[in-house]
């Protein structure tokens, strides 16, 4: 008996709702009990014997007992123990599953109660507690799976189809709904339970927060007021403040009044999704909160965000707009969407000037935030606006003093930019002073002076000016600063050789000088010099220059440039592009403020896409190979044998028995059997070189008229037949009977030449001979001959029961000829309550005799009854045993109530309106007899058929 307790009224959360299952009655399920016995229908009377499938059940149940109690105690590891036991007696008891089920629960292992929950719905799919619980379950755990509360709702809903209103199950409608956020479902079925339960103060608790959470403020404080219980009191009251607290806030306009807080609390576990990237739970998450607040910035922006993160970028970009449209003083807006138009490729130019300009304004609204500098003068480089990117960098740099990571960055950046500037512009921009003078060696009054007068003609336009007072430096007043600046003016006049070399010997004085190292080998690739680059590169980033990584990437990558049939090539090369893309990976998500994280994010995609292909074309040649191998396999090992063919078309039943009867006698009675002498001579040691020169011509060799082209012959009529019934035959592996008979003629026409000169062969090939024919013998003369001659048993014997003559009866009155007629099977009789009965004649023959009797006696009903009435059809089946012969028939009477005459004259004398004429001749054929019968109400006559006994 389930135990169903309605615990709507507890503190507990929903899922201590779980419902366990117990049964108090002595007997139980119908069981019998442990003392209890049958007795033995075949035994004496005082001999009893013990039931051990009740006794099992019987000890399943004490120990499920046991074990609620166990629970009641929460004693839950004991429980589960003893219901352990009591499942593994009886499993297909769904009342023990389910409450093993519980027990799992209970011990929080919830895939295993879920799983016994399911199991016990599919022993008992109307069992209501199983699907309440595991509704419950579900519930439970919606946070972890969002389709939870839409499964916990369809359960609910089957539940309640079957119990009817309970008020229990309404409830947990309710909690559902309002956790799928269907306010007026949750409202609907609130009120539901109201009308039938008083509400308690936990109830009024609970439905107060229902409004709450929805925004219904007003409903809210309603039920919280109601409450007058002490123990419920002091929570209603915090919740009533904090109510009114709310409503403060909104008043001064520090709160949106329109954002109920479940969609805030929503925004809030979608972000946390979204941060452990589970983004698919997250994306639903969001939609819900925006359904109950779609003017919920932070909701927008979160789902703007997520949907940017998955490739959706025009969508993005729409919710963006949707959350500036609503707050247009709102800096972090206008900071992603121009994340999104930075990264955006297709409209390049206009993106990035719409970029530019929103990270100004967020600037603007938000200037002490000195990372959007930096974000900006990025953005300012990719636009090639050179001299603004610069001084937003210096901007940057002044304001962060901190982050070192930054900083670093923000100097490499800085660094680069004045690389792209000529001389005359950065003199115009700087002069110079705060690198050179930032430099760690001690420069004398004299060297400053000369620095001083080369900035000076840098300012001026005069390169040359500049690097003749730069060249008067000697000795140890020359350091890599200044030599530095000497490189960077050769590479502004063009001449990269002498720039070189420069750069070279700042190395010589100070090896470690990554933004030195990243010039050369920049320098060195214009040069078409790509292995030496490679070396600076690889220096350049062992000294922390980041960007040197995707210098080395893109080197490698230029190896791997696609042709025309690049998917075929590289599958050649997939270790190395999939080795490269980890590569892009890394450095996309370790450098997202890199100058090339546009390029390193194209090139990603890129190879994305020829790794994608490499996979396809993979995909598809494994579909090929496993499509030509399902092929093959079915061409070789698929199809059926004889007795399928049989079973689906009894038709067929004839045509194969006669086949089979001329393979029995042409070619193994009379043909094959001389193997079995040809083996006992051969292993006697006899001169046995005639016999087996007479077997290997008569029997193996392939020529017209042979034992084995009649076999063939044979089997090719058989797969004849196979095709004109659509069934493909697959006689040399399917059929237990051909099966050995092709095999045994194979073997013996493989050594048909060795038979022909046995006598030359040596000893031991005569020994694998007369091994190979003995094989033979035993696949030809003894598997396949019981083989063939067991089918054709089965073949000349036909069983008859109830369900065939109902079947041809079914059939035969659905024919469209009897559409509209309301013909019934009104009396079925077996003699003395026989089962079946076996009749020596095909399947087809004997439908066809009873079709014919039945159509006939319809006809005759429908056509010689003056009124309309229900057309009765009776069908009879006795045994008759000749007293002389002693011969066994069988007595098939087809009864009806038509009026009209019908004599055993009239039939032999071929009388076939009726169309038993050709059924009469049928039936002779068969050694049978056809007699008509007059009857007693409430039929009138009955057409007997007599049929001899199968033996």
């Amino acid at each position: 008996m389930d135990s169903d307790p309605d615990m709507s009224e507890s503190v507990l959360p929903l899922m201590e709702d779980s419902d366990i299952e117990e049964d108090k009655d002595e007997n139980i399920n119908g069981f019998f009990a442990p003392e209890e016995i049958i007795e033995n229908e075949n035994a004496d009377s005082d001999t009893v014997q013990i039931d051990l499938e009740a006794v099992i059940k019987q000890e399943a149940a004490e120990k499920n007992k046991s074990a609620l109690n166990m629970l009641k105690n929460n004693k839950i590891p004991e429980a589960l123990a003893l219901l352990q036991d009591a499942y593994s007696l009886d499993s297909q008891n769904p009342e023990i599953v389910n409450n093993l089920g519980y027990a799992f629960y209970l011990l929080g292992n919830i895939e295993d109660a879920q799983k016994y929950y399911k199991e016990s719905l599919t022993l008992d799919p109307g069992r209501v507690v199983a699907i309440v619980n595991l509704a419950d379950l579900l519930y439970k755990n919606s946070e972890e799976s969002p389709d939870a509360g839409k499964m916990a709702a369809e359960l609910l809903l089957k539940a309640r189809e079957l119990e009817g209103n309970s008020p229990r199950i309404i409830l947990r409608q309710a909690r559902v709904a309002a956790l799928r956020l269907d306010f007026s479902e949750g409202e609907r079925f609130y009120n539901e339970y109201l009308e039938k339960r008083k509400p308690t103060d936990v109830l009024k608790i609970e439905i107060g927060d229902f409004y709450r959470d929805f925004g219904e403020l007003d409903e809210a404080l309603k039920w919280y007021k109601t409450i007058k219980g002490n123990n419920y009191k002091k929570k209603a009251e915090d919740r009533i403040w904090n109510i009114e607290v709310l409503n403060q806030s909104v008043s001064l306009g520090w709160s949106d009044p329109d954002v109920p807080q479940k969609a805030k609390d929503l925004v809030k576990k979608a972000g946390k999704l979204f941060n452990s990237h589970n983004y698919s739970d997250a994306e639903k998450l969001y939609q819900q909160a925006l359904l109950l607040g779609p003017s919920y910035v932070e909701g927008l922006m979160g789902y703007g965000d997520l949907l940017f993160r998955n490739g959706k970028r025009e969508d993005a970009e729409l919710y963006f707009l949707r959350a500036l449209a609503i707050k247009q003083d709102y800096p972090e807006v206008y900071v992603r969407l121009s994340k999104l138009y930075l990264t955006d490729s297709d409209n390049r130019e206009k993106n990035i000037s719409t970029a530019v300009i929103f990270l100004q304004r967020a600037l603007k609204l938000r200037p002490e935030w000195s990372e959007l500098e930096l974000e900006l003068a990025v953005a300012l480089r990719l636009k090639g606006d050179v001299l603004d990117a610069l001084l937003h960098v210096k901007k940057y740099l002044l304001l962060q003093k901190d982050n070192s990571t930054k900083r670093a960055a923000a100097l490499r950046l800085k660094s680069s930019l004045e690389m792209l500037l000529s001389p005359l512009e950065l003199a115009k921009l700087s002069s110079g002073e705060d690198e050179l003078f930032s430099a760690k060696e001690k420069m004398s009054p004299e060297v400053v002076i000369i620095i001083q007068k080369a900035m000076t003609h840098l300012k001026n336009g005069s390169l040359n000016e500049a690097m003749v007072t730069l060249e008067s430096v000697k000795g140890d007043d020359l350091n890599s600063s200044i030599i530095n600046l000497k490189a960077r003016i050769m590479l502004g006049a063009g001449k990269t050789v002498k720039a070189l070399n420069l750069l070279k010997e700042s190395l010589a004085l100070k090896e470690e000088q990554p933004e030195v190292h990243e010039q050369i080998a920049i320098t060195l690739l214009s040069l078409n010099k790509k292995r030496l680059a490679k070396l600076h590169f690889k220096r350049a980033y062992e000294l922390g220059e980041p960007d040197a990584e995707f210098q080395l990437i893109k080197i490698d990558y230029k190896k791997q440039s696609p042709s025309i049939l690049y998917p075929v090539f590289d599958l050649r090369q997939i270790a190395t592009l999939i080795d490269l893309k980890n590569r892009l990976k890394n450095f996309i998500n370790n450098n997202p403020q890199s100058l090339y994280i546009s390029d390193a994010e194209r090139y990603y995609k890129i190879l994305q896409k020829r790794i994608l292909n490499v996979w396809y074309l993979i995909f598809s040649i494994g579909f090929i190979i496993i499509i030509l191998s399902v092929v093959i396999t079915k061409k070789v090992y698929g199809g059926y044998g004889l007795a399928y063919l049989i079973k689906r078309f009894p038709e067929s039943g004839i045509e194969v028995q006669r086949i089979l009867s001329a393979v029995r006698h042409e070619v193994l009675k009379h043909n094959t059997m001389m193997l079995t002498g040809l083996v006992e001579a051969l292993e006697s040691g006899d001169d046995a070189s005639e016999l087996a020169s007479y077997v290997a011509k008569r029997i193996a060799l392939d020529k017209s008229g042979g034992v084995s082209s009649r076999l063939r012959h044979y089997v090719l009529m058989l797969n004849r037949i196979g095709d004109a019934n659509k069934i493909r035959l697959n006689l040399k592996r399917k059929d237990p009977a051909l099966a050995p008979l092709i095999e045994g003629m194979n073997i013996a026409a493989k050594n048909s030449d060795d038979l022909v000169r046995i006598k030359k062969l040596g000893k031991r090939r005569q020994r694998k001979v007369l091994q190979n024919i003995k094989r033979a013998s035993i696949l030809l003369n003894v598997e396949g001959y019981e083989a063939v001659r067991e089918l054709l048993d089965n073949l000349r014997v036909l069983k008859i029961d109830k369900k065939r003559l109902k079947n041809i009866f079914k059939r035969c009155v659905t024919e469209p000829s009897f559409a509209g007629l309301n013909v019934t099977l009104s009396e079925l009789i077996f003699e003395k309550d026989i089962k079946e009965i076996m009749l020596a004649l095909p399947a087809a023959v004997f439908e066809d005799i009873i079709t014919n009797l039945i159509r006939n006696a319809v006809q005759s009903s429908q056509i010689y009854n003056e009124t309309d009435f229900e057309i009765s059809i009776g069908l009879e089946i006795n045994l008759e045993i000749d007293g002389i012969t002693g011969i066994e028939r069988v007595l098939i009477s087809v009864k009806d109530k038509s009026k009209r005459e019908l004599t055993a004259q009239m039939l032999k004398g071929r009388y076939i309106e009726e169309g038993l004429g050709l059924t009469a001749d049928l039936i002779t054929m068969y050694d049978g007899s056809i007699d008509v019968v007059k009857l007693e109400l409430p039929f009138e006559k009955a057409v007997v058929v007599k049929l001899p006994m199968a033996r």
